[in-house]
């Protein structure tokens, strides 16, 4: 939501099948050139609910206004169907050149941030999100190409979980750099740091139709191995435990009771965490 002309942006509900609708969060004004993030709590609304976004232009042209990452998610015990992060960036001397995106593990891009230009030359700005759980890559770009630290200025970036965990941080590259990390907010722990070398899975056939076959090889000494699937929302729609010895292990998991479409399986042996894609089709 940027311009000075900034009208008023509504997301309305309907219980009633659009006979009428109330507003169960607004915003007006002029929010800045940034992608904002909002959650709305819609637990008081019962049955078939209908939603609509409905935006009031202000006086003039200058009033841009966009909407995207659009998730509903349902949350059990009181729990969260997201995780919040924070995207905390410290600029060199050139903001205008620092742009950064989260994309999840269809490649789709659920955050990010550009157009620094009026951020003042050194500065920090922090970025709130909501994710659900699953993997992401964070990808920062410097459109000079000599990153954000350390020629000309010392900048530097985090992205913290809601544990206020530092999952991703850097500032040195070049033209970009990437960094992968993972969310639970079931146990709200750091999993970046397990993503091990010494655990290589396989999955095949990847898509299937509803039974895979899990490879996987560790170098570690026997331990329980816990697979655990889930769907897009981050809610748990599988979950087995199996015993594990070094080297070469195979499992199977039927999910053809399960809906069509893509799931995150974690593979967990001890400390040490692997995160697959899966696609089931009918």
């Amino acid at each position: 939501m940027y311009g000075s002309a900034m009208g008023t942006l509504l997301l309305r509900v309907s219980t009633n099948n659009g006979v009428s609708w109330s507003t169960a969060w607004s915003k007006s004004g002029n929010q800045g050139n940034s992608w904002q993030n909002a959650n709305v709590d819609l637990a008081s609304f019962s049955g078939v609910v209908k939603l609509r976004f409905d935006f009031t232009t202000g006086s003039s042209y200058t009033s841009d206004c966009a909407i995207d990452g659009f998730s509903i998610g349902s949350s059990s015990g009181g729990g969260s169907s997201c995780e919040s992060i924070n995207v905390s960036i410290t600029f060199d001397n050139y903001p205008e050149e620092t742009s950064w995106q989260i994309t999840n593990s269809s490649n789709s891009v659920v955050a990010s941030g550009n157009n620094y230009g009026s951020q003042p030359d050194g500065s920090t700005i922090n970025i709130p999100a909501c994710l659900p759980n699953g993997c992401y890559t964070f990808t920062i770009f410097d459109s000079y190409g000599d990153g954000i630290c350390c020629s000309y200025g010392n900048g530097s970036y985090t992205v913290t979980n809601g544990a206020n965990q530092v999952v991703v941080s850097g500032g040195s590259f070049g033209s970009s750099e990437s960094s992968n990390f993972c969310l639970s907010n079931a146990s709200r722990e750091d999993v970046s740091d397990q993503i091990q070398e010494d655990i290589v899975l396989k999955v095949f056939p990847n898509p299937s139709s509803g039974l895979f076959n899990i490879e996987m090889f560790t170098e570690g000494d026997a331990d329980e191995v816990n697979l655990s699937l889930y769907n897009l929302l981050g809610e748990v729609v599988f979950a087995k435990a199996e015993q594990t010895e070094r080297g070469m292990n195979i499992y199977q998991v039927d999910l053809s009771d399960l809906s069509a479409g893509t799931y995150l399986l974690n593979v967990r042996v001890g400390s040490q965490m692997r995160t697959e894609r899966l696609v089931v089709y009918r």
